[in-house]
This record gives structure tokens, sequence and C-alpha cells, in this order.
């Protein structure tokens, strides 16, 4: 009952940094207003991109915060945008003015703000804010070490409240008396003041523990009288996920779009593999050359073609895991807010390994269209491609396995090694399996490990 009515905005980015500012919300709108038809989702998110002034960057690329093309305060509004696009009742915010300029800061809570005078309950984690941002709560909640509550209310009369308890002069005034400014860093001053020692210094210790204040506080709440709570039906909302196979849609099409954007991601990835094959099957072309031309080239006689094969294959496990090693650890952030949103893990990982094969499906053609024309080889061209297209889709699970699993993209690439050499090694090329260590060899068959290895294969 509650899916759609509870909104939650974190931190830290969550935003596919090579699409436009207009298609992370386009996407967004997708994949929770699945109600919607095209032309009342496109008004939808036109009207949030005016309602949070970013309508004059929508074509822009987010970016990344070290790459930037928009602000920092346009950044944090894109991913309010992102919740707002779906009308939730109630929003939680955590530190929405982190890393901001004041002004940035003062645009983004007004933002906020707004959210409230339509009806909705805005519940925002924030530290240190200005007497500007202080002001515009309604209420205020202070936390103190280890969970306990030691305030809740108005926020200029909790000023009132801690300097009344802790005997400060002019107790009743809680705001400069020129400038009409509060001072949110007094109220923390006094919660942590420090009992001082018998040499006049600060010692650790506070002067009022958490547990006291919770007390005090506790003995004021007790002492207010509290209207009976009515109850009411959940607000209306139009949240609603697509199915899976719509997902698997959607997930694929804003995927695509980020990956066609970045050109030099495409460029690399699709000039790689003939460059490759070009280099490897130039320097491996050995000509023999015949009684008549000691210069031609005779393929019967070219005996580098086994070792051109095995570098083939070694280099789609290299290029498969690569090309797969990052995909999902970088859409970490984005996969917690989207598991938060009910949408399928499933459809995600789909999407992936179809974009994945469909990588590996061209460089591995292209790789074989080049080599075997460097080498003439005639009438392998599917199958070749076939061997080395299923090699990079193997390399590119075990890739999406790493990316899945390890928590730094510095621990995937150093893993790479660990996993390609014992392919190597155990493919019964370079070494035979008869000419093994005494505890891995066989001379009748071929050892477990070598039939583990797709490279034997």
């Amino acid at each position: 009952k509650l899916k759609g009515v509870i909104g939650f905005i974190p931190q830290d980015d969550m935003l596919m940094e090579e699409l436009t500012v207009r298609q992370n919300l386009y996407f967004n709108a997708k994949l929770c207003l699945d109600n919607y038809d095209e032309d009342k989702l496109n008004e939808v998110v036109d009207q949030v991109l005016l309602d949070l002034d970013l309508y004059e960057i929508k074509d822009f690329k987010v970016g990344k915060p070290l790459a930037k093309v928009i602000s920092g305060g346009q950044r944090k509004r894109v991913n309010i945008g992102l919740e707002l696009i779906r009308e939730p009742s109630i929003l939680f915010v955590d530190e929405p003015t982190s890393g901001l300029s004041s002004v940035d800061s003062e645009m983004v809570m007004n933002l906020l703000r707004e959210q409230v005078f339509k009806g909705k309950l805005v519940i925002v984690n924030i530290h240190q804010p200005s007497s500007t941002l202080y002001k515009m709560f309604d209420r205020i909640i202070f936390m103190d070490r280890g969970g306990y509550e030691i305030y809740c209310g108005n926020p200029s009369e909790a000023v009132v409240y801690f300097k009344t308890k802790s005997n400060h002069a002019n107790a009743k005034e809680d705001q400069c008396t020129c400038c009409g400014n509060i001072d949110p860093d007094q109220v923390l001053q006094i919660i942590e003041a420090k009992i001082v020692n018998e040499y006049g210094k600060l010692s650790r210790t506070r002067k009022t523990s958490p547990k006291e204040w919770a007390d005090l506080f506790n003995s004021k709440k007790d002492q207010v009288t509290t209207e009976p709570a009515v109850e009411e039906d959940l607000p209306e909302n139009q949240y609603k996920i697509p199915g899976l196979l719509k997902q698997i849609r959607i997930y694929f099409t804003r995927d695509l779009l980020s990956k066609l954007t970045n050109k030099q991601y495409i460029l690399i990835n699709f000039l790689e593999a003939p460059v490759l094959a070009l280099i490897i099957g130039f320097i491996t072309k050995y000509f023999h050359g015949t009684s008549s031309d000691p210069t031609a080239y005779v393929f019967y006689e070219n005996e580098n073609l086994p070792a051109y094969l095995l570098i083939s294959v070694i280099v789609f496990l290299f290029l498969g895991m690569t090309v797969s090693a990052e995909e999902i650890i970088k859409d970490r952030k984005i996969l917690q807010r989207e598991s938060f949103l009910n949408l399928s893990r499933a459809s995600y990982l789909h999407t992936k390994i179809l974009i994945m094969f469909a990588i590996s499906a061209i460089q591995s053609f292209t790789y074989v269209l080049v080599g075997n024309l460097i080498f003439e080889i005639q009438g392998m061209l599917l199958p070749y491609w076939i061997i080395l297209f299923t090699t990079a889709c193997f390399a590119n699970l075990l890739g999406l396995n790493l990316s899945a699993g390890l928590n730094s993209v510095v621990t995937i690439y150093i893993m790479i090694p660990f996993l390609v050499i014992p392919m190597i090694l155990f493919c019964g090329v370079l070494v035979k399996y008869d000419k093994l260590h005494p505890g891995l060899s066989d001379y009748e068959y071929v050892p477990l490990i070598g039939n583990l290895m797709p490279s034997r294969w």
C-alpha cells in the first residue's frame, strides 16, 4: 500500500553521467510511471524541468564530478527531480546541501520548501545549516550520540530551550537583536559542552550526557498533552512500474544511449579488435617462399597459424573481461535507488548481458575478418567467429561477476590476470598435459583443471 508514497533523495548522485539532464529524468519516469502514455510522460518531464529551473540545460550531459558539465547545485536539483517526477507524498532527503555554495544551498532548500506548500511531508537530514536554512524548517529534531532524541519542536524555540537548560545568559533570546540571525552552532556547542578540569583545560567528558539530555526532554514532553491522531486514507499516487520485458527494453535503450554518447568508448572498443588482428596477423605471417619465388607466401607452410589461433583466444578472454569489468560496479548507487523502487534486478542484468554480447559479436567479427584476410584463410569465417564470440561471451559473464562481487575497480583489474594466466597455462598448447607437474598431469586423460579452462575447448 505504501508503494510510491515514500520518496528518498540520497546524498550521493544517482545520475547516468553520459546521458543528458532530460534523458536522466525521462528514463526514470519510464520506469516509475508505466500508466502514462508517451505524450503525458514528456509533459511531466518538461514540467519538472521548468519547476526545478533546469529547462535551459536539459540537453547538457550530466558529466562527472571531476569533469563537470553542469554545476553542483544543478546536479543536486536533477537528483531531486528523479524523485519529484513521481510525486511522492513523503520525501526523505539526506544532506541536500552537502558540497554546495550558500546560494545553491538556499535554492535547493527553497525547492524542498515548495513541496511542503504542495501538501507533502519533507524530512531532511542536515548538518551545520546557516541561519536562513535553519529558519525554513517547521519542526526540528536533534539526535544525540547513541540515537537519543533530545529535542523535537520549533527551531527557534530550540535555541531558547537549550540556553535555558544550560543556564546561559540572555536565555530567552533566540536570535540576534541587531540582525535577526540564529546561530545553530550555538545549540550544538551547548549540547557538546565539555567539563573544565582542575588545570583549566577542557576534558573529554561532556557536562550533560546524551541520556541526561534525553531525560530532560522526555520530562518536558510528558507535560504536553497531544491530540489523538486521526486516521486518514493514503494519498493517491501514480507510481506504477512496467513489466519485466518492458523494463529490459527501457534499460537497454538507456544503456545503449549512454554508451553511444561516449565517443572514446565506442572508438576504442570497436577499433581495438581489428587493430589487434592487424598487428598479430602482420607479425605472425611467415613467408616460407617457393623454389621459384623465395619471398612468396604459402599458407600451408605458415607454422605460426596455431600460435595465431591461441593468441586470438587469449585476446578475446582479455577483451571480454575488460569490456564488462566496470559495468555493474559503476551503476552500484543507481542500483540501490532502483531496488528502493522495486525494479527488477534480473531485467537490469539481462540488459547488461545483451549489450556485452552485442559488443563482443562485433569485435569478434571484425577481428576474424581482418585476421583471415591477412593470413589468407578461406572458408573459416563463420567457425572462427563462433569460437571467438563464445569465448568472449564467457569472458563477459566472468567480468560481470567480478563487477558485481568486488567493491573496487582497481581490485577488479588486479583479479583479471589471476583468471587469464591459468587459462593460458592449462589450455594444453603451451605446456602439454602430460608434461605438467606430476600432481596435475595425467598420461591417459585430460586433467580436471584442463577441462575447466575455456581456452582448452
